[in-house]
C-alpha cells in the first residue's frame, strides 16, 4: 500500500487583525504563574516563523517524522494538531496535542517536532511577543 505522510503546515497566513485595535491587541490568554501575553495569530503585526524558513522546516520535521507501524496495519488515519507557544527569544516551549487523533500518531507528531530548532517570533510594534502556533499534521494511507 502506497504510504502518504502529509504535513500542512499551518503558521498562518494572512493579515493581522491589530491594525483593528490601534495600540491594543487582545491577548489569547495571560500566562497563569505571572507571564508575559501569549497572543494568537491573529493579534500581531508578524508572524511566529521557523528561523532557517519554510523548507528547512519540512526538512527537519519530516527526517524523523515517521508512520508508526501499529497504526499503518491498524488503518489509522487522521490529522494530529499540535500547540505550542514561540517565546520571545525564538524557542517553542508548551508542545502539547491541541487535538489528539490516536495516541500511536499523536505520538509520532509530538517526537517529529522534537527534532526542530529554532523559531522566529511574533512581532508587535517591533518587538517580539510569546504567541500560539497550531500545527495540523496529516497522516494519510493511501
Amino acid at each position: 500500500m502506497k504510504l502518504h505522510i502529509i504535513l500542512i503546515i499551518l503558521l498562518l497566513t494572512g493579515h493581522s487583525a491589530f491594525a483593528q485595535f490601534g495600540e491594543f491587541a487582545p491577548a489569547l490568554y495571560h500566562n497563569p504563574e505571572g507571564g508575559d501575553t501569549i497572543y494568537m495569530h491573529t493579534d500581531v503585526d508578524e508572524l511566529a516563523s521557523y528561523a532557517q524558513g519554510d523548507d528547512a522546516f519540512k526538512q527537519a520535521f519530516f527526517g524523523v517524522l515517521k508512520y508508526p507501524a501499529g497504526a499503518r496495519e491498524g488503518g489509522i488515519q487522521g490529522k494530529v494538531v499540535l500547540s505550542f507557544i514561540v517565546e520571545k527569544d525564538g524557542t517553542a516551549t508548551d508542545l502539547k496535542v491541541a487535538r489528539p487523533v490516536h495516541h500511536l500518531l499523536d505520538s509520532a507528531a509530538i517526537n517529529a517536532f522534537k527534532n526542530v530548532g529554532t523559531w522566529k517570533p511574533a512581532m508587535i510594534n517591533g518587538k517580539p511577543v510569546r504567541c500560539q502556533v497550531l500545527l495540523p499534521v496529516a497522516f494519510k494511507l493511501g
